[in-house]
């Protein structure tokens, strides 16, 4: 039977198409459920607001096929966290790869930062940096240095803004990637989708970091 394997190839595709299906209904009903033990919002995509917003950073600039879905939302007012599942795909044919990961947005009235990025330092970057792709580094702080791959268009802006202060506390949060840029940040670890378990852990994170980026001068906003 020459069709036959073309045959088993169609089901075999079909049959990894329904399980992905599956797992992407078992995920909405997780974040659903989630959702309302916490009483607050959740949608299956980015709400037009949030999706606006989210365009400003590098990671929804990423790839094709970009989906960001199962959003969950805790709006206080001055402060608004959404978390969320985004993919993106990169190459074409054999060499396409899907990344997923979850992610966290922040829109804050208690932060106006200089755009940057903060990434785990890795190999790769280390390897950047010796053909002249710098990151912008700390003399005086090694320890952060090493650990971040900290990156901007002004780097004057970012220099006065990472106090001694502010450096030591984002040490806690090395191994996720940040991108701050005026009153709103993203918080993730690439290509890591979060069960669901730890949306909360990862929302009081977002607290935190929130405290730490904060402008002294908010404070005197009525």
């Amino acid at each position: 039977m020459p069709f036959l394997p073309i045959i088993i190839f169609a089901a075999l595709a079909l049959l990894l198409v329904l399980y992905n299906q599956y797992r992407q209904r078992l995920r909405q009903q997780a974040v659903r459920a989630l959702a309302a033990s916490l009483g607050i919002e959740v949608t299956a995509a980015l709400q037009p607001q949030d999706f606006e917003i989210f365009q400003n950073f590098e990671i929804a600039k990423r790839g094709r096929g970009r989906v960001s879905n199962n959003a969950m939302v805790a709006d206080s007012g001055p402060l608004r966290v959404v978390v969320f599942d985004h993919k993106f795909t990169v190459g074409s044919g054999k060499q396409a790869h899907t990344y997923r990961q979850t992610i966290a947005m922040v829109s804050s009235q208690s932060i106006n930062t200089p755009h940057f990025t903060l990434a785990p330092e890795g190999f790769w970057h280390r390897v950047g940096e010796f053909f002249g792709f710098k990151d912008i580094n700390f003399e005086t702080d090694p320890e952060f240095s090493k650990t971040f791959q900290l990156k901007g268009p002004d780097v004057g802006a970012i220099r006065d803004f990472m106090t001694s202060s502010r450096r030591s506390q984002l040490l806690q949060f090395s191994g996720f990637n940040l991108e701050s840029l005026g009153s709103n940040f993203i918080l993730y670890r690439s290509k890591r989708v979060l069960d669901t378990d730890a949306f909360q852990a990862l929302m009081s994170q977002c607290l935190t970091l929130n405290e730490v980026l904060e402008d002294p001068e908010s404070d005197n906003i009525d």
